[in-house]
């Protein structure tokens, strides 16, 4: 890396040289050795030449010449005869005046070798050199020529910039805004691509506009130097008439892009032409090409064919008829917002099935996934599909889950006109953890959308739930049957309910009528009427098994409690002799009863053990 300066002092040298009428004459190119020299640091204008002690080489300028009207390439050719030397710094002077140093160069370390002949050339840039100079030559090849191959490869890439950007490109900024002063407007700092050259505008610009209605544009040209560093200079324009591309008096090269149309009333007409950009929502003014993509509406699209200013018009890929634009599926919207106990409810979803052109509207659906929102305390996560549709005003929920985790959240639907549905998510439990929605499908309609799209902790009004299997096992066992559970079975299914085998329990509130409770322990027995007018078993009376802490055996007739029954007494042999005949059965000679004893009462039947269970018994 190397820096490069003019002095201060040749500015008052050149002043000089002007004032007594002659020409400025830079006629020697000092070599110089400085320790410690950073030449990443910028040069101090302050400095002319080093002391005379850190000079390793100086020698008379060989060759002179122009390059363009504002730069002058001084050159030397060091013989391969001189002896070797090592310098980081050059400077270029007057010798026959004092303080006369016309320019400082700092560099990295070089050596040049003995027997090896060597060429450096500096150029001096500042207005109107060469004609203040007095030299009409052009540089000659052999000074510049490396220039030309690095002139080539900018070339190179400022075509590939054409490819990707086409001729006008905004990337970000130059907002035109009109100021207090109706003839003053401001641009806004910002970058372009125009012609292929990538600008800054790095501060904003006040231009005055005297006559409206008229047009502002952006002039973009590539100037630099031989050792200076190349810069795309931006320059804003005024202009009634159209401006174009153009090669100006020193034939350099200007490229141009439209930036904003100042009305005859003052407002402004934005003309800027955007580019593709993955941080930007999709604007008319941006030109895109196949494969391109976009947001809009909170959605990504896939451009599947071009569109823009300068490919056929802008086509807005939300009310897009699909074709321009793919939506970018799957996609998904995430937050790891604590919903609980503040913004439980979140609205995921919205069917829109109302269509202009269909009297009896087109209907809509699209399908949904969702993850987690569950209790991160468990090692499962809720996860479920959703197809949520509407079709003639009516909607569908289909829930489908894939897996439970320990508090599954509700979901709900609300009606919210003939045609629009929204689909909203209750969060049941009180931790923070991820939630995930995603849409899987392309939509009919643009307004049908996904994603978390509002969050509250009140709830919302006019709620339909939407049912699906927290627990699947529920739904699937057989109306009247009786089921010992762990846990209740949910009470807010409208697919089934179950009572609770047990008197006056308030799981059962509403469900049984007409409960008894007669006899004393352990001989109680308890009924109860069912009274669910959905329940196909309505009217029935049931067993209340939990209370009386019976349990079922095989019967001939259902229903039938059979009682405890005292068993009459017993008696034991204990041993018998030989030789005496028994009083009943069979007749055996030889043995006689030596000892006999009553055998205990027994008062409630043999009973095998056992354990407690809680039992439900589905009514519907």
């Amino acid at each position: 890396m190397s820096q490069t300066a003019i002095p201060l002092q040749f500015e008052k040298y050149l002043q000089n040289q002007i004032s007594v009428g002659k020409a400025p004459d830079m006629n020697e190119m000092i070599f110089a050795y400085i320790p410690n020299l950073d030449p990443s640091q910028p040069i101090d204008r302050n400095q002319g030449l080093p002391a005379v002690s850190t000079w390793v080489h100086q020698q008379d300028i060989d060759q002179v010449g122009k390059l363009g009207d504002n730069a002058l390439v001084y050159s030397v050719v060091i013989p391969g005869s001189v002896a070797a030397f090592t310098f980081n710094a050059i400077y270029l002077r007057d010798k026959n005046v004092p303080n006369s140093c016309g320019m400082v160069v700092h560099k990295a370390t070089e050596t040049k070798e003995a027997g090896m002949a060597s060429t450096k050339n500096l150029m001096q840039q500042y207005t109107g050199a060469a004609q203040v100079a007095g030299i009409t030559v052009d540089a000659q090849t052999w000074q510049i020529d490396y220039q030309a191959r690095l002139l080539g490869i900018e070339e190179d890439m400022r075509l590939a910039n054409l490819d990707n950007y086409g001729h006008t490109a905004f990337i970000q900024g130059f907002d035109v805004t009109q100021q207090a002063d109706p003839a003053k407007y401001k641009v806004a700092p910002g970058v372009v691509y125009v012609g292929g050259l990538r600008a800054e505008l790095k501060n904003e610009v006040i231009q005055t506009i005297s006559a409206k209605p008229t047009g502002l544009y952006i002039d973009v040209v590539r100037t630099g130097t031989v050792l200076s560093k190349w810069q795309n200079i931006v320059t804003v324009r005024a202009s009634a008439t159209p401006l174009t591309d153009y090669v100006d008096q020193n034939q350099q090269q200007h490229y141009v892009a439209r930036l904003a149309g100042i009305n005859a009333n003052g407002s402004i007409t934005d003309w800027r032409v955007k580019t593709d950009n993955a941080a930007q929502e999709w604007s008319p003014f941006i030109n895109y090409g196949i494969g391109h993509e976009v947001v809009s509406s909170g959605l990504r699209y896939i451009a599947r064919a071009a569109s823009g200013p300068d490919n056929g018009g802008a086509k807005d890929p939300h009310s897009d008829d699909e074709l321009f634009w793919d939506l970018s599926l799957p996609t998904s919207f995430s937050t790891t917002k604590n919903f609980t106990p503040n913004e439980s409810w979140v609205k995921i979803a919205v069917v829109d099935g109302e269509l202009a052109s269909d009297p009896f509207g087109g209907g809509d659906a699209v399908l949904i996934s969702v993850f987690g929102a569950s209790d991160y305390g468990s090692l499962y996560r809720f996860y479920a599909d959703i197809i949520f549709s509407e079709r003639a005003g009516q909607s569908s929920v289909i829930i489908i889950p894939k897996s439970l985790g320990l508090d599954n959240p509700e979901f709900y639907s609300k009606q919210i006109s003939s045609r629009k549905f929204e689909l909203w998510m209750h969060k049941t439990d009180h931790y923070a953890n991820p939630l995930t929605v995603t849409r899987q499908s392309d939509s009919f309609n643009r307004t049908t959308e996904v994603g978390i799209l509002e969050r509250t902790s009140i709830t919302p009004t006019d709620l339909t739930i939407v049912p699906y299997d927290t627990g699947y096992q529920f739904a699937s066992i057989p109306i009247g049957m009786e089921v010992a559970f762990d846990t209740p079975p949910p009470t807010n299914d409208p697919r089934f309910r179950f009572v609770k085998l047990t008197h006056n329990d308030a799981y059962n509130t509403g469900l049984l009528t007409s409960q008894t409770l007669a006899g004393s322990a352990p001989e109680l027995v308890s009924t109860a009427v069912i009274s669910a007018a959905q329940s196909p078993i309505n009217g029935q009376t049931i067993y209340l098994k939990n209370t009386m802490g019976v349990y079922a055996v095989p019967a001939a007739t259902q229903g039938i409690i059979a009682q405890n029954i005292p068993q009459p007494p017993r008696y034991r042999i204990d041993s018998i002799s030989p030789g005496v005949s028994l009083q009943t059965g069979p007749s055996i000679s030889g043995f006689i009863i030596t000892s006999a004893a009553s055998e205990s009462q027994i008062t409630g039947g043999l009973k095998p053990r056992s354990f407690g269970e809680v039992l439900y018994k589905r009514i519907y």
